[in-house]
């Protein structure tokens, strides 16, 4: 057991080094007085026992050291008597720490908390059981029938593949919908997910109390009414209340009975869409009304994922499923549906094929939009870091020029190069470590602040990000950490180490400037003001787009204009109640002396949604395989004199046209009606999932002018008009109101009118269209804002590190300057030796600022809107700006060193 002994001893010798310490004191001190009293038992005097004593015990701090050298860690004790001298230094030099300090919080903090962002967002793996293993499984090729999303596939052709395949442990399916809940004497609209028996037992996600949705759920269309609460909503909506279990709660009007909660932390499979609730798949009708789609093979509504067996890789899982793809496409083209179309589309469907793509993430509209402005922004805050690294070693190598002294001195008695160099750096990691701290209290605020300006208030509560760094971010942060602390600090403490101890020991402040010190010193900077200038001109290119985007307007005035969003058919309107509906509440609206006009849409205006339907037009001939796309709407009369959109020709709908009959839009007219007036002639609408023929059978009866539609960057699309009455089911409805007076009052009024005509109908998404406007921009103003605050940054430390390399060059070439003004030069020669410098270290840095720009411009290109990434006028512009700054920061060391006295700086040496 000596190793034993031997390990104990070394731990106290790391954690009571003290004690340990004290106690070596206590032996040494006790065998020194057992030493003299042998010496005065042998007759030696006091005095001479001690003295002879002494000599016999030699040197007892070197005893002292040689005995703690055998303790180990010597390399953890000297690095600790660093860090205390370090912090001592620091603290004896407070406008230096403080500057450093800010200089790396600024930009650990931008980088933590962008990444912070990142990692919610594009990285985290579902929290769920073995996420790696799961996959999702996706149709690519031409598609016949509504289709809800790219990865979306029909219901019955994920039955297919779910009971045909031979590599998935298990599969499972889900749709995202919003339900009318009611439960006491409150009803809501909320978020739930349809999911499929198999959902939580393939995932492995448990319930906290009662149970989950299990495969008995799921077997016959309309027979299980039962629900299950994710963890959150049972803490926000029912206080964590565990007798809600077995309760009945009422959805769409329906009865069901709660099963269970669900585990924390699990709020379904879509980042950026948090379920409320998790309903059975074969309560499809009941949730989503008047569609039955579960034997349905021409709508892709469901989003389809499988869990693979343990071996198996996705290309072999691909290669597996193709040809039971192949023979469920077999299946399908024979269809009554798919009858009609001819031979060449046909065969061009049999062409689909199986995707899968990997789902340990899950599913994300969120990450798909994000992902791009996401990554920009790590670039952008990965440059300020970079810039902020080199302001920092610019000032270490500052202060390393004025240690110059005690380094030599340390090397004169004894310390080696290296033991230098680790003196230097442990300085640099405990600015790190401070600077780190700092950086993590902003980066926690500005996520804070991020989520507040990208996610609106009233719907941050449905958004699984956080602003608390967890785990991962911390890690990152560590890194960083590390990473900048020998980034910054290597240089400066290599340059202090190479101290030449003879002539450093000498007089040499009035040596002239030179050597390798200073030309390092030249190339930060000239790197700080390309960067700089590489952060200006993304700014002012995003600032532009941004403008640009406000400026282009959605094609008509948003001032007095609100909006809102009822579904009475949630609450069980269908059809010709549903219509009435809709008619009685803009007829109340209307009323109100506030409201100018009322107008209706199906599908709401800027909010990223669209119905796109093949469309047939009298005159136009289309190439076999071509399509003819048209963005499709059921609206009211008067929706676009509500709009203030100008009908061009023709006239608008009125309650007497019973026929049907369409208005189109100006893109469309021009598309399919090129050289002709579209009035009076026809368009026919493409049903794929009838076999009936195509017919011209909608009379155009006006054209209007273009407007937005999804977003304010697509142009307006061909769109065709549609009377909502002839919707044969009418569900929901967008009602926009033109006010006299600030939208905002008229809130509670609107409110009111609603609940008058059914309480238990929820108005959603009210808000003024300005507002709208703004939040379909808030990717646009994220990185606009961003990138000015980052393009700010840079430049400030870009400028602190031109001024503080010309002040360290003036300061060392003193002397020479002193003896230039008494040989005669005169204060303009001084003024501009120093300034042309400042012109070719800033010359130097924004000529290659502009060329990684024109180099980098077109990765940013699919970001901007009006203007190209090669903007001549934004070059110009940030070179101007970065210029001008430049100048500002040389000119006042320039001015310093002309007004040297020479007498006092040639006595000074």
């Amino acid at each position: 057991m000596v190793w034993a002994r031997k390990a104990w001893l070394r731990l106290q010798t790391l954690f009571w080094r003290r004690r340990v310490a004290e106690q070596l004191d206590d032996e040494l001190q006790f065998h020194l007085e057992q030493q003299i009293a042998e010496n005065v038992a042998a007759g030696m005097s006091e005095e001479e026992a001690r003295l002879a004593a002494v000599r016999i015990f030699g040197n007892t701090t070197a005893l002292k050291e040689e005995t703690r050298d055998t303790w180990g860690w010597i390399t953890l004790e000297q690095i600790a008597q660093d860090l205390r001298y370090g912090l001592r230094s620091l603290r004896k030099s407070p406008l230096f720490t403080v500057v450093a300090v800010l200089t790396l919080a600024f930009g650990i903090g931008a980088n933590t908390a962008i990444f912070s962002l990142i990692d919610q967002v594009l990285l985290q793996l579902l929290p769920v059981k073995h996420p790696e293993q799961l996959v999702l499984v996706a149709e690519r090729g031409i598609r016949f029938g509504d289709s809800w999303g790219d990865n979306d596939i029909s219901y019955p052709m994920y039955r297919d593949f779910r009971d045909g395949n031979q590599v998935f442990s298990g599969m499972f399916c889900r749709y995202p919908t919003s339900v009318s809940l009611g439960y006491g004497d409150r009803t809501e609209q909320v978020t739930a997910e349809l999911v499929s028996g198999s959902y939580f037992p393939v995932l492995g996600v448990t319930a906290v109390i009662g149970r989950t949705v299990t495969p008995d759920d799921d077997r016959v269309p309309g027979g299980h009414p039962v629900a299950m609460l994710s963890h959150s909503f049972w803490q926000s909506r029912f206080s964590s209340d565990p007798s809600i279990v077995g309760k009945q709660i009422f959805i769409n009007g329906y009865s069901f009975t709660v099963i269970g909660v669900s585990q924390g932390g699990f709020d379904g499979v879509e980042v950026g869409y948090k379920s409320k609730l998790f309903i059975p798949m074969m309560m499809q009708a009941q949730m989503t009304p008047l569609s039955d789609r579960l034997e349905e093979r021409s709508l892709s509504w469901v989003t389809a994922f499988g869990r693979l067996k343990p071996g198996v890789t996705i290309a072999q899982a691909k290669a597996s499923l193709q040809p039971l793809m192949h023979n469920i496409l077999e299946v399908e083209v024979q269809e009554p549906t798919l009858q009609h179309y001819s031979d060449y589309d046909r065969a061009q469907f049999l062409k689909n094929s199986i995707d899968i793509l990997p789902g340990s993430q899950g599913w994300s509209g969120l990450r798909e939009h994000m992902q791009t402005p996401l990554w920009l922004l790590a670039a952008l805050s990965g440059a300020v870091l970079l810039l902020a690294c080199a302001n920092l070693a610019n000032l270490l190598l500052a202060r390393a020029t004025t240690r110059e002294r005690e380094m030599a001195v340390r090397l004169a008695i004894g310390a080696g190069r290296r033991r230098i160099i680790r003196l230097l750096l442990v300085e640099s990691l405990a600015l790190a470590v401070i600077g780190t701290a700092v950086g993590l209290g902003l980066a926690f605020l500005a996520d804070h602040v991020l989520l507040a300006t990208y996610f609106p208030a009233d719907s941050a509560g449905d958004f699984p990000i956080s602003s608390v760094p967890d785990m991962r971010v911390l890690v990152f942060a560590l890194g960083m950490m590390l990473l900048t602390a020998l980034v910054f600090g290597l240089a400066p403490a290599v340059q202090g180490s190479q101290a030449e101890i003879a002539p450093t020991l000498k007089d040499r402040a009035g040596s002239v400037a030179g050597g390798r010190q200073v030309l390092l010193r030249k190339l930060l900077v000239s790197g700080q003001m390309a960067l700089a200038l590489l952060l200006l001109i993304g700014a002012t290119l995003f600032l532009k787009t941004l403008a640009n985007l406000e400026n282009s307007g959605p094609g008509f005035s948003t001032e007095h204009l609100m909006a809102f969003t009822v579904n009475p058919s949630l609450n069980g309107y269908v059809d010709d109640r549903a219509k009435d509906f809709f008619r009685r509440l803009a007829e109340d609206l209307q009323t109100l002396p506030s409201v100018s006009s009322v107008g209706l849409s199906t599908i709401p205006i800027l909010q990223g949604r669209g119905w796109s339907n093949p469309v047939i037009a009298e005159g136009y001939s289309a190439d076999p395989g071509q399509e003819q796309p048209a963005i499709c709407d059921m609206i009211s009369p008067k929706l676009f004199a509500t709009l203030g959109v100008p009908i061009v020709a023709g006239r608008d709908f009125t309650v007497l046209d019973t026929r049907p009959v369409a208005i189109i839009n100006e893109t469309l007219a021009r598309k399919y009606f090129a050289g002709r007036n579209p009035v009076g002639l026809h368009i026919g609408m493409v049903d794929d999932r009838t076999a009936a023929p195509d017919t011209l059978n909608l009379e155009i009866i006006g054209v209007v002018k273009d407007l937005k539609y999804k977003n304010l960057r697509d142009p307006a699309p061909p769109q065709a008009y549609f009377p909502y009455w002839r919707d044969e089911k009418a569900r929901f409805m967008t009602f926009y109101l033109r006010t006299r007076v600030d939208p905002q009052q008229l809130t509670q009024a609107v409110r009111e009118q609603v609940r008058r005509l059914d309480p238990n109908v929820s108005v959603v998404d009210l808000r003024t269209v300005d507002e709208q406007i703004g939040r379909s921009l808030k990717t646009e103003r994220l990185v606009a804002g961003l990138s000015v605050v980052f393009g700010a940054l840079a430049t400030a430390l870009a400028v602190i590190g031109l001024y503080g390399v010309m002040a360290y060059i003036v300061a060392r070439r003193r002397r020479e300057i002193g003896i230039r003004v008494a040989l005669g030069a005169l204060q303009g020669d001084v003024l501009w030796m120093v300034m042309r410098q400042v012109v070719l270290l800033s010359g130097a840095g924004l000529a290659i600022g502009a060329l990684l720009a024109f180099a980098l411009g077109s990765l940013i290109r699919s970001q901007l809107y009006g203007l190209q990434p090669h903007d001549p006028f934004t070059f110009v512009s940030a070179v101007l700006v970065l210029a001008v700054a430049a100048g500002m920061a040389g000119l006042i060391p320039s001015w310093r060193a002309s007004r040297i006295d020479p007498m006092q700086s040639l006595r000074s040496e």
